[in-house]
């Protein structure tokens, strides 16, 4: 596949994948197999290979896949279980999407943990420190590309198979996808306001909103009805990565990506407190957040989150979403080893 004008890796597969997801298969276990031959000329877009329908060198962003309407989980026709994992898109019937954040810079948060019990940063999976790339800044943000083929970009420096560590990050014959991050509690509401601001945004059957421990709103999840969901109630979340916005003020910032989160690791001070709000101030709200307590003008101001439902062996995907920063490191966090399935 020869290209003539800037082409992003990643937009490209994100386009390929939802245009997919729309077709109906006869048989469900032919998800992957009829895809095969999309993601075999994909390979060389990714200078790797993929896992269940996702990027290896850019499993960050292709995490964060979400609902474009109703979804229902992928099940054998005979018995049926569930069929490939919850993480991936392949393990649902119903067309999904990226949106726009997948295509905003991202900081991994995540720390994977190989079939050995090794952990790789996301950088070490790529192999930047021997990737030899060129880069060039654009609106977006700054992106690489290989200096004999100049109009395919990268999100990130990826160096050939060849000069990258073999990493197994599943072993054959299993859907376990290990890796460590950030976990915290917060309690999930049905806001009508809510879901009908961003329902039509996110296309998920509902749009749920994260509380923290005084009331205010902190982030929004989005969900498919077919997961039978309580609410309110609580439920787990592990920060997948940290990010910009397209509101952002300052976009010089998003080719600043951090390291770690000590600039937002203080429990932060609105001069509100849970006695002050008699009910949300819609007025108030952006992105999901209550604004009289969480900024947006904040550099990488909101975590993309993973809302997850512990099992006795492994954690299921249940929703994604996103958190301010501030919100999140003010909760209770652990880090924790997650087994999803």
């Amino acid at each position: 596949m020869n290209f003539t004008v800037d082409f992003l890796n990643f937009e490209q597969y994100t386009n390929l994948v939802e245009e997919y997801t729309m077709r109906q298969m006869s048989y469900q276990t032919d998800i992957l197999d009829a895809f095969t031959g999309v993601l075999n000329s994909l390979r060389n877009s990714f200078r790797g290979a993929f896992v269940f329908g996702l990027p290896i060198t850019e499993l960050d962003a292709a995490l964060i896949w979400e609902p474009d309407g109703r979804l229902e989980r992928r099940t054998h026709p005979e018995n049926g279980e569930p069929i490939f994992p919850s993480w991936s898109w392949a393990g649902w019937i119903g067309k999904v999407t990226w949106f726009v954040k997948s295509h905003l810079p991202l900081a991994s948060r995540v720390t994977w943990v190989d079939t050995q019990g090794v952990r790789f940063a996301s950088a070490e999976l790529r192999g930047e420190e021997y990737a030899e790339m060129d880069s060039k800044s654009m609106e977006s943000g700054t992106y690489f590309f290989k200096p004999d083929d100049p109009c395919r970009l990268y999100r990130y420096p990826i160096a050939p198979e060849s000069h990258r560590p073999t990493i197994c990050l599943i072993t054959p014959g299993s859907e376990y996808l290990r890796f460590e991050a950030r976990s915290a509690i917060f309690q999930v509401t049905l806001d009508e306001d809510m879901d009908e601001m961003f329902g039509g945004v996110f296309n998920e059957d509902a749009t749920l909103t994260l509380r923290d421990e005084s009331g205010f709103r902190a982030g929004i999840i989005g969900v498919s009805s077919s997961v039978g969901l309580e609410v309110p109630a609580f439920y787990e979340f592990v920060a997948l990565s940290r990010t910009a916005t397209m509101s952002s003020s300052d976009r010089s910032t998003w080719s600043i990506i951090p390291d770690t989160d000590e600039d937002c690791g203080k429990r932060p001070d609105p001069g509100l407190n849970e006695y002050d709000q008699a009910e949300d101030d819609v007025d108030a709200m952006s992105a999901g957040f209550d604004t009289r307590k969480y900024s947006l003008e904040k550099p990488w101001p909101i975590y993309n989150v993973l809302m997850i439902q512990p099992g006795r062996t492994f954690s299921r995907r249940v929703g994604l979403g996103v958190c301010h920063v501030d919100a999140f490191n003010a909760a209770k966090t652990e880090l924790k080893r997650v087994v999803l399935g």
